[in-house]
């Protein structure tokens, strides 16, 4: 084993760690929430969360916690939120829930990728993720209207994904400002 490590820098060394441990809280996230999912009844609900908000919030950017531990916390908390409030069956909280997506659906289109200032983005990679982004909150948008036409409980997980990705992204914005 030891021979295995000495072929490796000290670079690739902390690389290969940095991985195995975002793979391992990125699991503990998702058993976490799926969990919670399944012990209120909404393992659907769960997974189409862990789903869109993973896809668009690695395009979209936003805050992001200053330790794994902090990221995991966070992560649980809102994806668990999310999952809880899908139970509310009342049309107005739909409808309100839509009209709140609206805005964030703009300050997404217009202010994606918020870029955090200690991972900066090539202008490669800050013009693949803004239209990665812009494309993903279409379709979250144009999903969340067609299942409000539905009457479908999903619509408030497409429109809480959309709401929750831009306020993660406006601390990064006021930072900017600065």
């Amino acid at each position: 084993m030891k021979e295995h490590a000495e072929k490796f820098t000290d670079t690739e060394r902390l690389y290969m760690k940095a991985g195995a441990e975002l793979l391992i809280f990125d699991t503990i996230n998702f058993l976490i929430v799926f969990t919670a999912g399944r012990l209120m009844k909404k393992s659907i609900e769960s997974i189409l969360f862990l789903t869109a908000f993973t896809a668009i919030r690695i395009h979209a950017g936003g805050y992001h916690a200053d330790t794994h531990l902090k990221c995991c916390a966070g992560y649980c908390l809102v994806s668990i939120t999310a999952v809880f409030l899908s139970g509310i069956g009342s049309p107005v909280f739909r409808y309100l829930l839509f009209a709140a997506s609206l805005p964030s659906f703009a300050y997404i289109l217009k202010k994606a990728p918020a870029v955090h200032p200690k991972n900066p983005l090539t202008e490669e990679e800050y013009s693949g993720n803004r239209r990665k982004a812009q494309c993903l909150a279409l379709i979250l948008e144009i999903a969340s209207a067609v299942l409000l036409l539905m009457h479908s409980r999903f619509m408030i997980i497409t429109a809480l994904t959309m709401i929750l990705t831009a306020l993660l992204m406006m601390p990064l914005e006021r930072k900017r400002e600065r």
